[in-house]
């Protein structure tokens, strides 16, 4: 088994065009609500519609893809379809988005919130 990198191109290439812009749809609407890439194995799921979509690839290399969607279209015909590479985007976006905080594990520094200035109670009374 050789060691597969996932990338924009790496998708393109395996599910072509048409899927991987269906894909990047799926993601900019929120659908894709998990991703894990563990190899060979890259699950998660996603919202299609009404209907959850337990989706990934197994990638043993460029050439031999088993699609674990439950879709119809990679039951039926076979396809790397959309759902499948929107898991894969939606890690990418997950592994190169998020800047690393303080902690290094990639969180953001939340500020309190502005608060107002605090009165002396002993002041107040005459």
């Amino acid at each position: 088994m050789s060691d597969i990198e996932l990338s924009d191109g790496f998708f393109q290439k395996t599910a072509g065009w048409e899927a991987v812009q269906h894909a990047r749809a799926l993601l900019a609407s929120g659908r894709v609500l998990s991703s894990n890439w563990t190899p060979p194995v890259l699950k998660g799921v996603v919202q299609g519609g009404e209907t959850t979509y337990r989706s990934g690839l197994v990638i043993r290399g460029s050439a031999d893809i088993d699609n674990l969607c439950t879709c119809r279209a990679s039951r039926e015909d076979g396809i790397l379809c959309p759902h499948s590479v929107a898991v894969g985007l939606h890690h990418l976006k997950g592994t190169t988005a998020a800047p690393a905080g303080p902690s290094g594990r990639g969180d953001a520094v939340r500020q309190p919130p502005a608060s107002r200035p605090v009165r002396d109670p002993v002041r107040l009374r005459r």
